[in-house]
């Protein structure tokens, strides 16, 4: 009996230490793209406006998670994070979304790009 206490207690400890870890973040936003810089597309944005978000989500000191980090937080896993965790996603890895890695890296910030297979024959990306 004196046995599976401690295993008991220890499961426990664990538990309520992965509940603190997830209540430390209460949410993450998830700010996601498709282009910059193509007035035809409406899901665009010009790199102009692109480079304000990012100087604006800067002064509110977020950092740049990596998507494993956010699904680690959203499984409740323990996960270090930042205080200010953000994560940025690009799809369809258009090719004039690039600019977008010069404008982020002046932030010390990454993101991901999520490619569509169909597209890998296209010209422009």
């Amino acid at each position: 009996m004196t046995m599976k206490t401690p295993v008991f207690l220890l499961a426990s400890l664990l538990f309520l230490q992965c509940r603190v870890a997830r209540a430390a973040v209460d949410a993450i936003p998830v700010l996601g793209y498709h282009q910059l810089n193509n007035p035809g597309d409406f899901y665009a944005i010009d790199s102009t406006v692109f480079a304000t978000q990012m100087a604006e989500v800067h002064s509110l000191g977020y950092k740049t998670i990596h998507p494993e980090q956010y699904v680690a937080w959203l499984l409740g896993e323990p996960v270090d994070l930042p205080t200010k965790p953000i994560l940025i996603t690009f799809d369809d890895n258009i090719a004039n979304a690039l600019p977008a890695v010069s404008i982020m890296a002046a932030y010390n910030f990454t993101g991901v790009m999520f490619s569509v297979s169909g597209f890998a024959d296209f010209p422009d990306g």
